[in-house]
Parts: structure tokens; C-alpha cells; sequence
């Protein structure tokens, strides 16, 4: 793959993932705090730039993880 056309579709999913966390943001409160994290990631280098974005990214993914998790009272009620 050409490489101007590679780094073309990294920037617009890296954008495209920021968006969709955002989203998330407004439907879940709970993650917001890791979507601020996210927004204030700042790197002169678009590479470690976007590394932030993935780490921070991880964090909004296992805060809205941890916040749709079933709590034990519900669970105990379903047996399989």
C-alpha cells in the first residue's frame, strides 16, 4: 500500500475512534473522566500522538467495560 495513502487511513480511523468514544461519552457517564484523558493528549509527533490516543482509548474501552458489568444481584437470580 502506498505510504501516503496508508498514513490517510490511520489519521481518519484515529479520528473515527476518538469520535466513537465521545459518542460513548454522552451515553456513559461513567467513562467521561477517561474520554477527558483522552481529549487532552497532546504530541507534537503524530506517532506517539496517536499511541496516546490508543492508551488513552484502552482506558475509555475498560471504563465502559466496567460499567455495563453485571453486578452479583443480578446475576444470582440467573442460573443456566
Amino acid at each position: 500500500m502506498n505510504t501516503t495513502i496508508k498514513a490517510q487511513r490511520d489519521m481518519a480511523a484515529q479520528q473515527r475512534l476518538v469520535a466513537a468514544a465521545k459518542a460513548l461519552a454522552e451515553r456513559f457517564e461513567q467513562i467521561t473522566p477517561q474520554v477527558q484523558a483522552l481529549e487532552e493528549v497532546s504530541a507534537k509527533d503524530p506517532a506517539m500522538r496517536a499511541l496516546f490516543e490508543r492508551e488513552a482509548l484502552a482506558g475509555v474501552l475498560e471504563a465502559l467495560v466496567a460499567s455495563t458489568e453485571p453486578k452479583a444481584k443480578e446475576l444470582k437470580g440467573k442460573k443456566a
